[in-house]
């Protein structure tokens, strides 16, 4: 949790089993669900995007707190940013910007089956706005989807170019 500027703030029982509640320091809150029926992790890809100080020391963070290799930090575009897996193998991505003094949490990502489908629903039916298309040849295309009021996270849509990725 310290590795990502995150705090505790509590865990509950719920239908599916235990939850944890984290917070980063503007009140984002990041709920960690702990299974109590079986469920396949890797058929759900997703992802938690911080936006943080300093990329190299973020990545070194989450490798010094039990996380794997994943992606060395490094300049994609005009982003500057690095990836890890955490210990349940979902990736953790943190994008250095400017004026960020702690890690924050901005977006959440899932795996869509259909990028278009899938904008279309989250635009559509729960108010969210398209904010850009980003493409990670011989990886995966992104669309990123915000709140209107640009208040909260963003929700970032992926479809991995591997066909072994199952989104059922």
């Amino acid at each position: 949790v310290d590795s990502v500027g995150l705090a505790y703030r509590g865990e509950q029982e719920c239908p599916i089993g235990q939850d944890q509640e984290l917070a980063d320091a503007r009140g984002n809150l990041l709920l960690l669900s702990s299974y109590t029926r079986e469920h396949n992790y890797k058929k759900n890809p997703v992802k938690v995007v911080f936006a943080v100080p300093d990329a190299d020391a973020f990545y070194a963070g989450l490798l010094a707190g039990c996380g794997r290799k994943h992606t060395r930090p490094q300049k994609f575009g005009a982003m500057y940013l690095t990836m890890a897996f955490d210990p349940d193998g979902y990736v953790v991505e943190g994008i250095q910007m400017e004026g960020v003094t702690s890690p924050l949490l901005v977006a959440i990502g899932i795996g869509v089956s259909d990028l278009d489908t899938a904008a279309t629903f989250y635009t559509r039916t729960l108010g969210l706005k398209f904010v850009r298309d980003i493409a990670v040849p011989g990886y995966m295309n992104e669309k990123e989807l915000a709140p209107h009021d640009k208040r909260g996270l963003s929700l970032v849509l992926m479809n991995y170019e591997d066909k072994r990725v199952s989104y059922a």
